[in-house]
C-alpha cells in the first residue's frame, strides 16, 4: 500500500510489497494511474512468469590440477529469479574446453536430481597444460546468444605442481621488481564515463562515475582534471579498481574535456564527456541504509507525471507514481525486497524509461556459515573433526544443501575468484567481466558496500541482465533436450514399404527390450531422460525387414546443438588478482616420504580396449549365428562330406578343408594341398559392424558415478604413503533441522596449509560461502 506525504516537494513512499503482487489505496491513485502501474508491472511479469529459466553454478574440488588426476565437480541448478533449487532440468551437459585452442577434450552427460548434480572427469596425461573452461548446460539454462546462465569454471592444468609453483614464484619476483607495467603504456588505457541515471542534464547537478582499465581488463589507478571551456574545473582520482566519481553542474553552452595524467608522457590523455541533454531528469541515490533507499529526482521539463519501478531479476518489487514540478525525493523501503541487484527505473508520462539506477539491496539476506575444527594444526594422517553451522541473518538455523572441499593451498587457482555468491549475485546479473568480485562480499573490507555501489554506477545505461530486451530473448525456443530426440529415415522411401511404427529401447545390462517408443507423423521419436540413467552408453533398436528398404536412425545427443551455438557466445569470466604488495613466494609442498622422478619409462603389454557387456553379448551372438564355419564329426573344419557340425572353438587348432573341390561323401581321398592345419579365430567385427547387423543405434547416457577416495586410518593400515592433495570432497551435505552437520576425515602425508571451502544454498534461496584453513605438519 502506497501513501504519499507531500511537504516542500518531498514525497515518501511507504508500502507493503510482495513479489509479483501490488496493492494500491483507492484514495491515492486515480483509476487511470492504477491501470498504468498494473500494465507496467504486468508487462515485465509476462516475460518472466513461466519460472522456467535456470542458472548453473559449478564448483570443483580445487582449482589447479595435475595431468592424470581426477577432477570432481558439483553443479547447482537454481531458478534464475529466486535462487531456489530447480527440479525442472534432468540432464547436465558437461564439456571441458581448452581455452587456448578452443578445443573440447571431454563431453559427457550427468543426471540432475532436484537441482543438483555431481561427477568426475579424468584429466588424461596427454592433455595440453594450460587454462581450461569446465562448462555445464541444461535444458532451461541454455539460450541462444545468452551465456549468463551457463555454468562455467576456469581451471588450470599443469604437469607437476612443483614446476608450476616455481614458475609462479618467478612471476611474482618479476612483478615485484616492476610492480605496475600496465601503467607504463598510457596508450593502453580504456577510460569510460557513466552519468548516474544515464544522462547529463543541462543545469542539473550530476554525479559522473568513471572506470579505467588496460587492454586486458585489468584496472588502472588514474587521476585527472575536468576542464570547462579549457579551464580546470575540478580534479579527481580513482579510489578502487580504477573506478571513482565526481559531481558537477553541466552547462550545455560550455565545452568540457577530461585529461588524465600519464606517467611517461608530457601531455595528458584527453577524453570527451557524454553529450549534455537540454531537457530531462537526473536520478540520484541521495542516501540509503539497510531498510530503505532515498532517491532525489530533478527535472527541467514541464510539470508531469512520473512512474517508478523497482525490479529484481525480472520480478517487480515496487511501483509508484508521483507528480513532479521541479524536484522530488522518494523513500523506498526495501526490507521485503529480494536480495541482490535492484534495477530502479524512472518512466515519463508516456511510460518511456528516462533514467535508471542499479543498487544492491539486502546484502545481509544470505546464509551465515560458520565452522569449528578440533585443532588448528594437525599431524600427518591425523583425524580432523569438522562441525558446520548454518543460520539466516537473524541467527535462525536453516536447512541447506552444501558442498565441501579441503585441499592443499598450492592447488588454489589464483586466476579464479568466483564463488556461489559472486556468481549468482554479480556475474549472472551484469554484462561484462568483474574484477575481483570477492572484494564486495568480504566482510573484512569495511568499504565493500560503497565500492559495490561504485561498481554498479560504472555499468552504464541498461546494462542489467534482466531488462525487457534481454527477457524477450530468454523466452525463446528451448534448444537442448533432457532426453533423446531422433528420427527414423527410410532409404529409399517406397510407397509400399512397411511403415515404421516405433523404435525399441534396450537395457544395456541385460539386453532386454524395455519399451516401444512410437513415432510421430514425421517419423520422429522422443525417449525420456529416465532411460539415460541405465548407463553411459544406451541403445536404440529399429525394425528393418529383409526385403524392405534400408532404414537409418538419426539421433541428436545435444552436443551438436552446443557446437552450432559455440561461435555465438563468449564468457565474460571474472578477472581475479590475489597478488598483494610484497607478496612472498609460495612454499612448495613437503612430503614425509617419496620423491618426484624426472622421467620413468615403463614398458609392458598393451591393454586392449574392452566393450561393454551388451556389445560383448552381441559379439558372441554374431559368432554363433552369423558365422558358417563348423567342425564335422570327423574333426575336420568345414568338411565337404558333411553339411554341418559343431561350432569351432576360438584359439583351437584344426585340420581344415581349403579346396574348392567336392569329394562327395566319406571316405574320400585328398591331396596335401587340400588340407591345412590352422589355429581358428573368429572374424573380428568392429563396433559399427555389430550395431549395423543388429539394427542398433548407440548414444550417450549418464556418465557412471565414481566414489571419491577417503581413507579411514581408524581401521585401515596407515603404513603406506598417502599423497592426497584433496583431503575431502563432499558434494552433497544436508544440514539438519538445527542447521548443523558434522563429519570427519584424515590428513595425508603432505605437510602444508590446507584450504577448506563450504558453500551452498537453502531451500528458500539464501546463498552462502565460507573459507577456512588449517596446517598439517609432520612429527608435531
Amino acid at each position: 500500500m502506497f501513501k504519499f506525504f507531500i511537504s516542500q516537494s518531498r514525497i515518501t513512499i511507504r508500502f507493503s510489497c510482495f513479489v509479483c503482487c501490488l496493492f494500491f489505496a483507492d484514495n491515492l491513485f486515480s483509476q487511470d494511474t492504477r491501470a498504468k502501474l498494473d500494465s507496467m508491472a504486468a508487462q515485465l511479469h509476462s516475460l518472466t512468469d513461466t519460472g522456467t529459466l535456470t542458472s548453473i553454478y559449478l564448483s570443483t574440488n580445487k582449482g589447479v590440477f595435475e595431468t592424470g588426476e581426477d577432477l570432481w565437480f558439483r553443479a547447482t541448478i537454481l531458478n534464475a529469479q529466486v535462487f531456489i533449487p530447480s527440479p525442472i532440468d534432468k540432464t547436465l551437459y558437461v564439456q571441458l574446453r581448452n581455452i587456448k585452442n578452443d578445443s573440447v577434450v571431454w563431453r559427457e552427460k550427468y543426471e540432475i536430481v532436484n537441482g543438483f548434480s555431481d561427477g568426475q572427469i579424468y584429466l588424461n596425461d596427454t592433455l595440453d597444460v594450460g587454462n581450461y573452461f569446465l562448462e555445464a548446460y541444461s535444458r532451461h539454462s541454455f539460450k541462444s546468444e545468452i551465456t549468463e546462465y551457463h555454468g562455467v569454471r576456469k581451471i588450470k592444468l599443469v604437469n607437476r605442481i612443483n614446476e608450476y609453483i616455481e614458475k609462479t614464484n618467478t612471476d611474482i619476483t618479476a612483478k615485484t621488481l616492476d610492480p605496475d607495467t600496465t601503467q607504463k603504456v598510457a596508450s593502453t588505457i580504456q577510460f569510460k564515463i557513466f552519468p548516474e541515471g544515464g544522462s547529463l542534464i543541462d543545469g542539473i547537478k550530476s554525479q559522473l562515475a568513471f572506470k579505467a582499465v588496460d587492454s586486458t581488463g585489468i584496472p588502472i589507478a588514474v587521476s585527472g582534471t575536468l576542464y570547462e571551456n579549457q579551464k580546470p574545473l575540478l580534479k579527481f582520482t580513482s579510489i578502487h579498481a580504477g573506478m571513482g566519481s565526481f559531481s558537477f553542474v553541466p552547462n550545455i553552452k560550455n565545452s568540457y574535456l577530461i585529461k588524465l595524467k600519464s606517467k611517461d608522457k608530457c601531455d595528458s590523455i584527453s577524453y570527451d564527456i557524454p553529450e549534455i541533454q537540454q531537457k530531462g531528469f537526473s536520478f540520484h541515490l541521495a542516501r540509503r541504509d539497510s531498510e530503505k533507499l532515498v532517491f532525489k529526482v530533478r527535472g527541467n521539463t514541464a510539470d508531469g507525471q512520473l512512474y517508478l519501478r523497482a525490479q529484481i531479476r525480472g520480478q517487480v518489487q515496487a511501483m509508484a507514481s508521483a507528480h513532479i514540478q521541479d524536484s522530488l525525493e522518494l523513500t523506498i523501503p526495501t526490507k521485503d525486497f529480494l536480495q541482490g541487484i535492484c534495477e530502479v527505473t524512472l518512466f515519463d508520462e508516456q511510460q518511456r524509461p528516462v533514467a535508471e539506477r542499479l543498487v544492491y539491496v539486502n546484502s545481509k539476506k544470505r546464509l551465515q556459515v560458520s565452522y569449528s575444527l578440533s585443532k588448528k594444526i594437525y599431524n600427518t594422517k591425523e583425524k580432523v573433526d569438522l562441525k558446520i553451522k548454518v543460520t539466516d541473518n537473524d541467527g535462525n538455523p536453516i536447512q541447506s544443501n552444501l558442498a565441501l572441499s579441503v585441499y592443499d593451498r598450492l592447488y588454489k587457482n589464483p586466476e579464479d575468484g568466483k564463488n556461489i555468491l559472486t556468481h549468482y549475485e554479480l556475474s549472472t546479473q551484469l554484462k561484462g567481466s568483474i574484477y575481483n568480485p570477492n572484494y564486495y562480499f568480504d566482510e573484512e573490507n569495511e568499504d565493500r558496500q560503497k565500492m559495490l555501489d561504485l561498481l554498479l554506477l560504472t555499468q552504464g545505461w541498461r546494462k542489467y541482465v534482466w531488462t525487457e530486451k534481454k527477457l524477450k530473448k530468454n523466452n525463446g525456443h528451448l534448444i537442448l533436450e533432457d532426453g533423446i530426440i531422433g528420427k527414423v529415415i527410410t532409404i529409399p522411401s517406397k510407397k509400399n514399404a512397411i511403415e515404421q511404427q516405433g523404435v525399441m529401447t534396450i537395457d544395456p545390462e541385460s539386453g532386454q527390450v524395455l519399451n516401444l517408443v512410437p513415432l510421430d507423423s514425421l517419423k520422429r521419436f522422443y525417449i525420456k531422460s529416465d532411460y539415460l540413467s541405465l548407463g553411459p552408453r544406451i541403445y536404440i533398436q529399429h525394425f528393418e525387414p529383409e526385403d524392405g528398404p534400408e532404414v537409418k536412425v538419426k539421433v541428436s545427443d545435444g552436443y551438436e546443438v552446443l557446437e552450432r551455438q559455440a561461435d555465438q557466445y563468449t564468457y565474460n569470466y571474472p578477472i581475479n588478482s590475489n597478488r598483494k604488495e610484497n607478496q612472498e613466494p609460495i612454499a612448495s609442498t613437503s612430503m614425509t616420504q617419496g620423491i618426484y622422478l624426472d622421467e620413468v619409462l615403463v614398458k609392458g603389454q598393451k591393454i586392449k580396449g574392452s566393450r561393454d557387456k551388451y556389445l560383448a553379448k552381441l559379439d558372441s551372438l554374431a559368432k554363433l549365428n552369423l558365422i558358417d564355419d563348423y567342425v564335422a564329426s570327423c574333426g575336420i573344419l568345414n568338411c565337404p562330406a558333411e553339411a554341418a557340425g559343431k561350432k569351432p572353438i576360438e584359439g583351437k587348432r584344426y585340420t581344415a578343408w581349403i579346396s574348392d573341390r567336392n569329394p562327395g561323401s566319406h571316405p574320400y581321398n585328398f591331396t596335401a594341398d587340400e588340407m591345412q592345419s590352422i589355429v581358428y579365430h573368429y572374424p573380428k567385427l568392429t563396433e559399427d559392424e555389430l550395431l549395423e547387423k543388429f539394427n542398433l543405434t548407440k548414444t550417450k547416457g549418464y556418465y557412471q558415478e565414481k566414489k571419491f577416495y577417503e581413507p579411514n586410518y581408524d581401521s585401515e593400515d596407515d603404513s603406506f604413503p598417502d599423497y592426497r592433495n584433496t583431503l575431502v570432497w563432499k558434494p552433497q551435505i544436508i544440514t539438519d533441522d538445527n542447521g548443523e552437520a558434522e563429519l570427519s576425515f584424515f590428513c595425508s602425508d603432505i605437510s602444508s596449509y590446507f584450504v577448506g571451502i563450504i558453500e551452498g544454498v537453502s531451500e528458500n534461496g539464501l546463498l552462502g560461502s565460507k573459507e577456512f584453513g588449517f596446517y598439517v605438519k609432520n612429527n608435531l
